[in-house]
């Protein structure tokens, strides 16, 4: 086997002249039926609304640099079934003072311009300006099934390191049958410690790709996860047919400046539990092949502004 290439652990943005590019946090570009194949064994769907938001509500000590990032349900951005909702009526974000201990309401408070566009599930939302330090935030972002109410105050110091580099502690397959989404296959469990970041908390999404297996000839986006506690699962339904043979994943870590880092080795096993299997060699196509893929649909929204 090839041995794998190790990828940036950061994207870093040039500065010339008085111009500042950021390169601001988008996750991969995966169109919403990929996404939506990437259920747990109850074949849950998420309501049609915001789900998470980075920073989390109630964070402190924010990045000044740093976007806001709400993901929404799986295919609400999708031109052809989605809501149809112009992005910018979806978000608002007010300003409401120095005083982090205030209490402030997303009606009061003076609205911070700034940039909204979508990248597959994600509102990006990013100011014309840096925010000040030591100023409290509130925001809401709503959708058809619900809204979100976050907070944040930031600090001083921007985010400019990648996450941590985080390696599958465990995996586990059980065999589901009968469900609505799958007549038969297996669940596949993912366990990873928890990764470290000088970006707020809340800031780094866990993307689990599926590198080699039955039917996989890239990198394939199986699940994605920004988790609000210290314990970090990811899962995806693996159809039965697609676990003839061993299978290799790998795990990427975003924060919300879109610095990412990843293993250089993939984590191979037989979901099927087949005694013959020897496992992969560490160090695989699967850390390069990921590389490539990042760097090919990884999108940037750059912000050009005066300094």
């Amino acid at each position: 086997m090839e041995a794998a290439a190790q990828a940036p652990s950061a994207y870093t943005p040039n500065v010339e002249g008085t111009l500042r590019s950021v390169l601001v946090a988008v996750v991969l570009v995966i169109a919403a039926s990929a996404h939506a194949q990437t259920t747990t064994s109850d074949c849950h769907t998420d309501p049609m609304a915001p789900l998470t938001v980075s920073p989390s509500s109630g964070a402190h000590n924010t990045p000044p640099n740093a976007p806001v990032v709400v993901q929404y349900a799986a295919g609400y951005f999708d031109p052809m079934t989605g809501p149809g909702d112009p992005p910018s009526s979806l978000f608002r974000l007010v300003s409401c003072g120095n005083n982090c201990a205030s209490i402030c309401d997303v009606t009061a408070g003076d609205e911070v311009p700034g940039l909204v566009q979508t990248q597959g599930d994600d509102l990006i939302f990013v100011p014309d300006a840096d925010f000040p330090p030591d100023t409290l935030y509130v925001g809401r972002a709503t959708g058809v099934d619900g809204m979100l109410d976050f907070n944040f105050c930031t600090g001083s110091t921007p985010d400019t390191m990648a996450p941590s580099v985080v390696s599958i502690s465990s995996v586990s397959s059980t065999h589901v049958s009968g469900l609505s989404c799958l007549d038969d296959g297996y669940r596949i469990g993912v366990n990873v410690p928890t990764a470290t970041d000088d970006g707020p908390p809340g800031s780094i999404e866990y993307l689990l790709f599926e590198t080699r297996g039955e039917g996989i000839d890239e990198p394939t986006l199986v699940d994605r996860f920004r988790p609000s506690s210290a314990r970090v699962t990811l899962a995806f339904l693996l159809p039965t047919e697609a676990a003839q043979t061993p299978i290799c994943l790998q795990v990427v870590t975003v924060d919300g400046l879109g610095h990412a880092a990843m293993p250089s080795d993939e984590h191979c096993f037989d979901p099927v539990g087949r005694t013959t299997f020897q496992g992969c060699a560490a160090g695989g196509r699967g850390g390069s092949a990921v590389a490539a893929a990042l760097a090919i649909v990884v999108i940037s929204l750059v912000r050009r502004r005066l300094s």
